[in-house]
């Protein structure tokens, strides 16, 4: 559902908490890949540097998304701050795939219409530094692809994670490559959005999609703005399938009645 019309220009400003833009912080690092299922935080003293606030803050923001499920935290000297996995597929509700379907077919129409021009722009301004910066991020995605996928569930979990930290980097790395900052924050804004509701379910795309990562990087380097933005344009779309795939209800194969015991 859409958010109804404001009934008046402005709205009523409420200061955010502190904690709560670092919860956000943290959820955005989480959904750009940044740390995976299974991944430690730094520890609270390192945080609340980095993010230039107090320990108490980050304590609560702590809690704040322990008790969401999205972190666990376990005291003591070998404890920590561990990021949780999200829940399985098979336990999302029908309402919940519903929403999920309906969340993502905004959010890749949102990223078809920055993305594609991000490509464009990419392919016009970018520089020697952009070029090496993704054909570098090409050459880990190919790397990643050929590896053997392993027995092991938790070091296959590692290879697709792996592959989805790259994904959201090489992305990021065109738009960075186009020069314009509000183009940057829309992609971004886009990718964050787009791992949100699925969580870790992103993880299982599969790499396959690297050919036409490649039509784009070549695209981009060899500076032809159409074709990057026509081969980013086929890539979105693609990935608009598998997501919906993945978020569709498994298919129930019923057996067929025998002749004899069909109605008439």
């Amino acid at each position: 559902m859409l958010p109804p019309e404001p009934k008046s220009a402005v709205s009523q400003v409420r200061a955010p908490a502190t904690y709560e833009l670092v919860v956000e912080q943290i959820r955005r690092a989480l959904a750009l890949g940044r740390f995976a299922p299974g991944d430690k935080l730094p520890p609270e003293r390192d945080l609340a540097t980095q993010l230039g606030v107090s320990r108490t803050s980050v304590r609560e923001a702590i809690r704040t998304l322990e008790g969401q499920g999205v972190l666990s935290v376990r005291r003591g000297s070998t404890g920590g701050v561990t990021v949780c996995e999200g829940p399985p597929l098979h336990q999302l509700t029908a309402a919940e795939r519903k929403r999920q379907r309906q969340t993502l077919e905004w959010i890749v129409d949102f990223r078809l219409a920055n993305e594609c021009a991000a490509a464009r722009l990419a392919a016009l301004h970018r520089t020697e530094a952009d070029v090496a910066r993704i054909r570098e991020l090409m050459e880990a995605l190919r790397a990643n692809e050929q590896l053997d996928a392993p027995d092991d569930p938790v070091a296959l979990e590692k290879q697709t994670t792996r592959f989805a930290k790259l994904d959201t980097d090489f992305h990021l790395a065109i738009a960075r490559a186009s020069h314009n900052p509000y183009v940057l924050d829309a992609v971004e804004t886009g990718r964050i959005n787009m791992l949100r509701p699925v969580g870790g379910v992103f993880t299982r795309l599969h790499a396959g999609v690297n050919y036409q990562h490649a039509e784009i990087a070549e695209a981009i380097c060899e500076k032809r703005p159409d074709d990057a933005a026509a081969a980013m344009h086929a890539h979105i779309e693609a990935t608009r399938e598998q997501l919906k795939e993945l978020v569709s209800p498994p298919r129930v194969t019923r057996r067929r009645r025998s002749p004899s015991t069909s109605p008439r």
